[in-house]
């Protein structure tokens, strides 16, 4: 699977993370839940537990208590594709007639990533269609676009698998014995580049605060350019330490990440 992209949608060329959610800061309601799929499962940032509706249509719905802008939707640890599911990104003002932003229905269960026209509303929802799946982890809201693409030389996320075999695969006489998987994971080493000070210390110092606190975001290399180059990434060892090049005018960003992989 690749980024969606809705029409009218905008700053798709370059770097960009989806890491605030609205879930996490307003009064979540649903519809429909199970009794171990609760849908709050999927406002937290860990892939192993669920909201699983007992039918559909379904919803997760936000009321954040003003208007707030999104621009953003992400989905990990899923199985929207295996069910076939539809899931649809709405808004509303009053939270009684809502308006669809953005929909996918995805043929697989990769990471969903859709990014449609930013708009501001006090009512968010979450809702699946044609057939009831599972979703591990949802984000919805207002990506943080860098002011560039990262550097030539980046692997994309697509291509930066970790496939760690158990061993030995050769017997004592240089007989291949097989292979056998131990552990399937991605890590990627991003780099912006140098980027303005005032975007580093202004608009990404709370990305950068969440990223050090281990904490989870969506991100795309370049939506529009490298659809494929996305995922669901958290800290992978070391901290972002940006520092300062051209007199403090510029700052140099990179960045370590894993990446969720769909077992």
């Amino acid at each position: 699977m690749s980024v969606e992209i809705e029409t009218g949608a905008t700053d798709t060329a370059n770097a960009t993370v989806l890491y605030q959610n609205i879930f996490e800061n307003g009064t979540v309601t649903t519809n429909s839940q199970t009794s171990d799929g609760a849908a709050l499962n999927a406002v937290e940032d860990t892939t192993f537990d669920f909201w699983t509706p007992a039918g559909v249509p379904a919803r997760i719905r936000v009321d954040y208590g003003e208007d707030v802008e999104c621009d953003c939707m992400g989905i990990a640890s899923h199985t929207a594709g295996s069910e076939g599911t539809t899931i649809v990104v709405e808004y509303s003002d009053d939270g009684v007639s809502f308006t669809e932003v953005a929909s996918v229905s995805p043929l697989t269960d990769d990471t969903i990533m859709v990014i449609f026209p930013s708009t501001s509303a006090q009512y968010w929802q979450i809702r699946q269609t044609d057939a009831a799946c599972s979703i591990g982890v949802v984000k919805l809201g207002k990506r943080l676009v860098f002011p560039s693409g990262v550097i030539s030389g980046h692997i994309g996320i697509n291509h930066s698998s970790r496939v760690e075999l158990l061993t030995p695969n050769v017997s004592q006489q240089g007989q291949f014995l097989g292979t056998r998987v131990k552990r399937i994971g991605a890590r990627a080493n991003i780099n912006f580049g140098q980027i303005e000070t005032d975007f580093v210390d202004n608009d990404m110092a709370m990305f950068e605060y969440h990223f050090n606190s281990g904490r989870t975001f969506f991100y795309a290399g370049s939506p529009s350019e490298w659809p494929e180059d996305y995922g669901y990434a958290w800290r992978a060892g070391r901290e972002m330490r940006p520092s300062y090049d051209e007199g403090g005018e510029l700052s140099q960003v990179d960045i370590e990440a894993d990446f969720y992989v769909e077992q």
